[in-house]
């Protein structure tokens, strides 16, 4: 049976029209029109080379929501492990713009992560860092994977520089820094973390309530890397000065050092750039050269980087 023939069985209902909406390299996401309503489908990427079972860590972490009738995300209606895929129930929101970032929506973050930390048998979310050493090894074993642009020309040498010269420098640094200054093993409280959290994962309705999405990489992990990843991640700026304010309103929040989330996101940063930098991996990982038609666009990649790492690393906490 089809997809489209199983979601016509599902809900006895003819597909009136399909829209692809997105959902990146590793699944798709479609909307569907039936005869009494919309859907929305995602189907997980699998292949026998890739072993993450996405479909299953995300299916599990809306089974976690239900379990609590938490309803900040997406109606889950139906699972199917057979063809891999997830249907949703259909909700009118949109991305949040960057004007709209308030106070009162970094409460809502706040307050999602609340909602979900109940009493969970989730497996460990997808690099899940329960130690200094962890959250250290999790950003110097990203710089390997540029190694081979050390040979290249053009815009991948100009990456390779800044990799090498700027951004492993000032690694090597903050590296020391934190190994100086704290312990190996932090306060090891676990929460139940969407782990890629943040608001280039959410949507916002009409009431101006926050939809979470996209929870392939979740499970258990320790609050350090979520906040982190929160204040890091470059499609939105949030000021830094609320690090405070979102600590203090998580329910484990007294349990948190500032100190050293700041020190942490010293690496963050640095690994957030290495993140923007993906684009040169896709090319890397045939070994291509760097034709002409790349470069525009992979200029475009790398001034991107810069520009986030020059503005993140002149903040102030």
């Amino acid at each position: 049976m089809t997809t489209n023939s199983y979601i016509e069985t599902l809900f006895k209902s003819q597909i009136l029209s399909e829209n692809r909406l997105g959902g990146g390299r590793n699944n798709r996401v479609s909307l569907f029109e039936l005869e009494q309503k919309k859907v929305v489908l995602k189907e997980y990427y699998s292949s026998p080379k890739d072993t993450f079972d996405r479909f299953t860590k995300e299916t599990n972490f809306y089974r976690h929501m239900q379990k609590y009738s938490i309803n900040n995300s997406l109606v889950l209606i139906d699972s199917n492990l057979d063809k891999k895929i997830n249907i949703f129930e259909f909700l009118e929101a949109k991305k949040p713009e960057q004007k709209n970032i308030t106070l009162d929506l970094i409460v809502q973050c706040a307050n999602f992560i609340n909602f979900l930390n109940q009493e969970s048998s989730l497996d460990n979310a997808i690099e899940a860092c329960f130690s200094i050493g962890d959250h250290i090894n999790s950003v110097e074993r990203r710089f390997s994977s540029f190694e081979f642009l050390k040979n290249s020309n053009g815009v991948g040498r100009k990456a390779y520089e800044f990799i090498n010269d700027i951004l492993y420098s000032d690694f090597f640094k903050a590296k020391k820094n934190i190994l100086e200054n704290e312990k190996e093993s932090i306060n090891e409280i676990r929460i139940v973390s969407p782990s890629d959290f943040g608001f280039h994962n959410s949507l916002l309705d009409k009431n101006k309530k926050l939809i979470f999405l996209d929870f392939e990489y979740g499970g258990i992990d320790t609050p350090y890397k979520l906040i982190c990843d929160f204040f890091s991640q470059p499609d939105y700026e949030i000021d830094t000065k609320y690090i405070a304010l979102f600590i203090e309103k998580l329910s484990f929040g007294d349990l948190i050092s500032i100190g050293t989330v700041k020190r942490l996101l010293s690496i963050y940063k640095i690994k957030w750039s290495l993140i923007v930098l993906n684009n040169f991996l896709k090319e890397g990982s045939l070994r291509r050269k760097y034709a002409d038609e790349n470069t525009d666009e992979l200029g475009l990649v790398l001034k991107k980087a810069k520009d986030y790492y020059r503005k993140k690393k002149n903040e102030e906490y």
